[in-house]
């Protein structure tokens, strides 16, 4: 299985997501997660509302 990876918001490169700071520039993921957390959400919501759309 592939390791779950985000972008750095200050270097921008792509890094784990497990951990607290980017092993390339320390900088605090917390608020990174946050951020992709919520746009996974919305993209799922506008999923499950197209299913929806077809389905009816």
């Amino acid at each position: 299985m592939e390791e779950l990876k985000i972008r750095c918001s200050n270097c921008g490169k792509m890094i784990p997501y497990a951990g607290n700071v980017c092993p390339y520039c320390n900088a605090d993921k917390q608020q990174d997660k946050s951020k992709q957390g919520k746009m996974f959400l919305i993209i799922m919501a506008v999923f499950i509302l197209l299913i929806i759309y077809i389905i009816s």
